[in-house]
């Protein structure tokens, strides 16, 4: 996990001091650019806090959510297009599934647990909607709530608890006479619904998700690998010019005292002579 990723493990409370101190060291490491990037992070929200929290230590609750997130917005378009048959069933799971994060998250709200549950389970909702909010969310880097974008079913229901049924066209009025009688066309009956086939396109569905996160987290890691190598290649670098640096000063010091030797050398030649006269 980069450095950047662990200060949101930090109560917001001690945030700014934990990032102004990683801007500092990234910049004395040669870091300009990181130093300048840590610096712009926004210290995150008590809620969204929370929520880092549940992903960082229950993982699985926030992947549950998010699954069941995506379940719910596929039914919702179906109940769009007229198949309300599994709206109720997809909305209950989210539910279910969001208020099991939320219940995890609320010892970490503090007094103000009960105003900040709506805006936790907007921010699930949101996060089925939008991959940027759910790759924050799956990381547990949430800077602030977001709000749900309503499906029209399913999800933006004002309070209730039941699925909002898709409304039936409503036909114009016609010019024809009262006493005319509308002709009436045989409609075909609907295909039945395969199990089997529902089954299989969910498990390829999920498959797909998971194969997308792994690859997420794939690039995610070994973008942080190039960022640890780069800053160990700058700091050996650094080490390296020191080295050569001092090697150059032990170099001049040894010639300063080889020349100091041959002097005395001579010095002691020349009293040799002296003597030798006497």
């Amino acid at each position: 996990m980069p450095p950047t990723d662990d200060l949101y493990a930090v109560p917001p409370d001690e945030f700014v001091a934990a990032r102004n101190a990683l801007a500092k060291q990234l910049k004395a490491e040669g870091d300009a650019a990181g130093a300048a990037q840590v610096a712009k992070l926004r210290r995150p929200s008590v809620g969204a806090w929370a929520l880092n929290q549940v992903a960082r230590s229950q993982p699985d609750l926030i992947d549950a959510a998010l699954d069941a997130g995506e379940e719910l917005r596929q039914a919702s378009e179906a109940a769009a297009s007229g198949d309300a048959g599994a709206l109720r069933a997809a909305t209950a799971a989210e539910r279910a599934a969001a208020q099991t994060v939320a219940k995890a998250a609320r010892p970490h709200l503090g007094s103000r647990g009960d105003a900040l549950v709506p805006a936790l389970l907007a921010t699930l909702r949101a996060a089925a909607l939008d991959g940027d909010v759910a790759e924050q969310l799956r990381t547990g880097t949430l800077a602030t709530e977001h709000e749900q974008a309503g499906f029209g079913f399913g999800f933006g229901l004002e309070g209730g608890d039941e699925p909002v049924a898709p409304r039936r066209a409503t036909k114009p009025k016609s010019n024809a006479t009262k006493g005319a009688r509308p002709k009436l066309t045989a409609v075909p009956d609907l295909p039945e619904p395969d199990p089997e086939a529902a089954a299989r396109e969910k498990a390829e569905r999920a498959e797909a998700r998971a194969a997308e996160r792994q690859r997420k987290k794939d690039l995610t890691a070994a973008q942080r690998n190039a960022t640890r190598l780069e800053r160990e290649a700058t700091r050996l670098a650094r080490e390296a010019d020191e080295a050569e640096a001092d090697a150059r000063a032990a170099r001049d010091r040894a010639d300063e005292a080889a020349e100091r030797a041959s002097a005395a050398q001579e010095a002691v030649a020349a009293l040799e002579g002296s003597a030798g006269d006497r």
